[in-house]
């Protein structure tokens, strides 16, 4: 243990200096507003060649994982200040991302994750090729990372200068998507749902496909398996991203410009899957007859009718249309029989109204 103790603590002396080359970095190569010289470049090479080769030898051993742990965060410093350009994002990942795809591709599952948290802050078409293409790992931990690193670039994209392009963005966005309809690891659906609500938020000038890229396809992916369930209850997790991802998105339809009217038509589907397995879920006798405030099922399905009757609402307004009175959600309060019976006949008046224009959803999904 001790020895284990002395070479970590000498990694860490080890790599004082190189800190020193951080903030020469910083000055120097990370703020440039024009393609990086020559010396720039190979000064950034030899930063990145240093800590990638001890990062590649990181792997087993306690100080192994240790010294990887430490040269992963050194290749992320400059990737996560604010003022970093995307001249030096490019330049950056011309140099790394072969080695980096090939550590997020290899044997190690350390590594892999290792690498693609190093990905996820370098916000470049390249980086996010290599996050997207992990999201089909059959590695549940990999998986959840690569949902995980896509989403610190998204995060990068409203916080610092990102050097990918939105139509990239896009196409991450519609894998994620995919993903989500078939994923099987509860928490991997929660990394990925997170990822497209963080994505739906960005806050940066022409990015409003993005942003509705992602609401469309959460609420399509999360709908889809929604309409799997024929009236169960899902799981708690499950319940988590679907509160979650319903929150998220009449949040995005409540501000003005946010997403488009595909988005929100397509929210305004995801509403009415809800409402729908909701109905079936109370016709079938799977809620107890007790009022919301003394049974836990109860008060969460109260709270996505709420969500569920918020979006059509807020959708209905966004694409033009008149919109009329929806109150499901206090009928589904009480528990009392009548009430529940009027509920299930509500919920197929407002579902039917969703087969109309502006919605025009098809005649047959909301049965």
């Amino acid at each position: 243990m001790l020895a284990i103790l002395a070479f970590v603590a000498l990694s860490v002396v080890g790599l004082r200096p190189a800190h020193a080359q951080i903030d020469t970095l910083a000055r120097e190569i990370t703020d440039s507003t024009s393609p990086l010289s020559d010396s720039q470049v190979e000064a950034l090479k030899r930063y990145t060649d240093r800590y990638l080769q001890q990062l590649e030898a990181g792997a087993g051993l306690p100080q192994d994982d240790a010294s990887a742990e430490a040269a992963r965060k050194m290749l992320q410093s400059p990737l996560i200040r604010a003022a970093t350009t995307p001249p030096f994002r490019l330049a950056y990942s011309r140099l790394t991302i072969d080695r980096l795809r090939a550590l997020a591709e290899g044997s190690s599952p350390t590594l892999a994750i290792q690498a693609l948290q190093i990905t996820g802050d370098l916000a470049t078409d390249a980086a996010v090729s290599v996050s997207e293409g992990l999201l089909a790992s059959p590695d549940d931990s990999i998986r959840l990372s690569a949902a995980a690193s896509l989403r610190k670039t998204y995060e990068a994209v409203t916080l610092s200068a990102p050097a990918v392009n939105p139509a990239r963005l896009e196409a991450s966005l519609r894998a994620i998507g995919k993903a989500l309809e078939t994923e099987s690891n509860l928490d991997v659906v929660r990394s990925l749902s997170e990822a497209s609500i963080v994505a739906m938020r960005i806050d940066r000038a022409n990015h409003e496909s993005v942003r509705s890229m992602a609401a469309a396809s959460l609420s399509n992916s999360l709908g889809a398996r929604i309409r799997e369930l024929s009236g169960a209850i899902p799981d708690e997790k499950m319940l988590v991203s679907m509160v979650t991802a319903a929150a998220a998105l009449r949040d995005a339809l409540a501000i003005g410009g946010r997403v488009d009217a595909n988005a929100s038509r397509a929210a305004a589907g995801f509403a009415g899957d809800i409402l729908t397995n909701l109905s079936k879920t109370v016709n079938r006798g799977g809620l107890s007859t007790e009022p919301a405030d003394q049974d836990p099922a109860r008060a969460r399905s109260v709270q996505l009718a709420l969500l569920a009757e918020q979006i059509i609402a807020l959708s209905q307004t966004r694409l033009g249309g008149q919109s009329g009175p929806i109150d499901l959600s206090n009928r589904l309060r009480s528990g009392a029989v009548n009430d529940d019976a009027a509920f299930t006949l509500d919920v197929a008046r407002v579902c039917e109204r969703l087969t109309r224009p502006p919605f025009d959803h098809q005649a047959d999904r909301f049965r």
